[in-house]
């Protein structure tokens, strides 16, 4: 079953975005066997690239071709445009393509590190809708079918929205099958973002890309990443020197994000886990037992996050 087909079932899926070990160390490999062990719907790899080269792509290939002959867990390869032409792409898709991958996240990627402007490298390709372009050729010239999930950017400025809305019926024109979203702290800009989809005839799947909310310093990185400020109600709820009340806040936090959220009709989470197995267990097994509402009020009930703290996952 390919991923869009799956995201148009009845119940809500959940799915891990994983970072490629660096190195051999035991201990990351033995969080992703955590990881593993969730039985996530679909995982996520993320591509080496921003400066890691060649040993990044090669990493990103390892935990590919690891998941697909040790797991049935489908997996989406993301790609990216960052410092590669057009026929070191196609070796690359060619190589996924020969381990059996067959969903891909198309992405134009970042600056390499170190670097404050993107640009196209010589005889490279400048943006995600000339990689879906690549991806559905080589796939074509192999005669297999594909998935080409792309990134989705939820705000709340009109201006913007209506840009990638624009882009997102691009995407959806050159074979895009479904989005994932970067960052957001408010489920209303995804709800919104969806209707303004719907209203333009854009079709494709909306899978909202979760960060749990339980570590005050990723949250700051990523937000100086994606350009998204952390809103300052949530960093004052996380000001707190006790880390188990702290991790039970942002639990509780992160557990009314996705309520509102799947309430809004998002076909499922995509969490973006760092490869710590905690969160991601604790989220999954909400989301799983009772689809994040009690069955005789609709309230949230937070007793699984009590539990959670003191059954914590290999791996952490």
């Amino acid at each position: 079953m390919s991923i869009s087909t799956m995201l148009d079932g009845t119940w809500p899926r959940a799915s891990f975005e994983l970072f490629p070990p660096r190195g051999k160390s035991s201990a990351i490999w033995a969080r992703l066997e955590a990881l593993y062990a969730l039985s996530p719907d679909f995982l996520s790899v993320t591509y080496g690239a921003s400066g890691t080269g060649h040993a990044g792509r090669e990493a990103s290939l390892e935990v590919l071709r690891y998941t697909k002959e040790h797991t049935s867990i489908p997996v989406l390869a993301h790609l990216t445009c960052t410092g590669v032409t057009r026929l070191q792409l196609v070796e690359v898709i060619e190589e996924m393509l020969e381990i059996g991958v067959r969903d891909f996240l198309a992405l134009r990627g970042d600056p390499p590190k170190g670097k404050a402007y993107w640009k196209v490298v010589p005889g490279g390709i400048a943006s995600s809708i000339d990689l879906i372009d690549v991806i559905r050729a080589v796939a074509d010239a192999h005669g297999v079918e594909v998935d080409i999930a792309v990134a989705a950017y939820p705000t709340s400025e009109m201006e913007a929205r209506n840009r990638d809305i624009a882009a997102l019926q691009s995407k959806e024109h050159h074979g895009a099958t479904f989005a994932i979203t970067q960052l957001f702290f408010d489920a209303k800009e995804y709800a919104e973002h969806v209707m303004a989809m719907q209203e333009a005839g854009v079709t494709i799947p909306l899978v909202p890309g979760v960060l749990p909310l339980t570590d005050p310093s990723r949250l700051l990185r990523m937000s100086q990443l994606s350009g998204r400020p952390v809103p300052a109600s949530l960093l004052k709820l996380l000001e707190i020197n006790d880390p188990a009340e702290r991790v039970r806040r942002g639990l509780r936090a992160t557990d009314q994000l996705i309520c509102d959220i799947l309430d809004a009709g998002a076909p499922g989470i995509h969490l973006y886990t760092f490869n710590r197995t905690r969160p991601a267990r604790d989220i999954v097994e909400r989301l799983r037992a009772q689809n994040f509402r009690t069955a005789d009020t609709g309230s949230i009930d937070v007793s699984f996050i009590e539990q959670a703290l003191y059954n914590p996952s290999p791996g952490g």
